[in-house]
């Protein structure tokens, strides 16, 4: 939950360059978009993409693409409705589950290593 809290806050009050960068490795891993939207937490980075100018096209791109999975999870099926992409309102889990899906403290996690041990 605070990591994605920070990556959130990361993505919309960071320098351009870096918040783009940021977006970037974040969005990097195949499916990493969608497993965020289905997540309590991670759905709040997903708005965040959205609202990186640089990274904003390429975020919503990979939303459109999962919306079949989007419109099955409770806090996908939102996402899709905000965005306009409507959904049906009764919405369950994401898959069925959650598990499998690296949460947002995972990803988050992970690029740190990347960016800071490397």
């Amino acid at each position: 939950r605070f990591a994605a809290a920070v990556l959130q806050q990361a993505l919309l009050q960071g320098p351009p360059l870096e918040s783009l960068s940021l977006a970037q490795a974040v969005m990097a891993k195949n499916g990493a978009v969608a497993a965020l939207a289905c997540n309590r937490f991670g759905v709040d980075v997903v708005r965040a993409l959205l609202q990186v100018p640089a990274a904003s096209e390429l975020a919503l791109e990979y939303v459109r693409k999962s919306q079949r999975k989007l419109r099955k999870d409770l806090f996908g099926a939102e996402l899709l409705r905000e965005l306009g992409l409507g959904a049906p309102v009764s919405a369950t889990a994401c898959g069925g589950s959650q598990q499998g899906h690296p949460g947002p403290q995972a990803l988050a996690a992970a690029l740190w290593q990347t960016k800071f041990t490397a």
